[in-house]
């Protein structure tokens, strides 16, 4: 697969299995409707995933890409999509440690101040 690059992120998707099937996966840049959409019409439905996020010092190849100078270090978010029978797919995003957050939202949150 391609990484997509750009100044403050790259990802990876790692679901060579699915090419074949799936040919637009291994084409560069983003797929317009999504690729989880894409899959699902395609007879691949994802109906889950299992988030990992962790912080390293990049690599120098990391550094390179993401234009990183000494002591910025990356977070890398692994997501593994299930289907109903397996994985099917696994991303790493890996974002400059310095000008990105992750904000997660679980449950019933309409009594946040930013919902209403």
């Amino acid at each position: 697969m391609q990484p997509d690059t750009s100044a403050h992120d790259f990802l990876t998707d790692h679901a060579s299995w699915l090419v074949d099937e799936s040919p637009r996966l291994a084409e560069p840049g983003d797929i317009a409707e999504g690729t989880t959409r894409y899959l699902a019409s395609r007879g691949i439905e994802q109906v889950g995933y299992f988030d990992e996020i962790a912080a390293r010092m990049p690599t120098p190849e990391e550094a390179r890409l993401l234009e990183i100078g000494a002591g910025v270090p990356v977070m890398l978010w692994t997501r593994t999509g299930y289907s109903p029978d397996r994985p099917i797919r696994c991303t790493i995003t890996t974002f400059r440690g310095d000008l990105n957050r992750m904000n997660y939202e679980i449950g019933e949150l309409s009594a946040r101040s930013e919902n209403t």
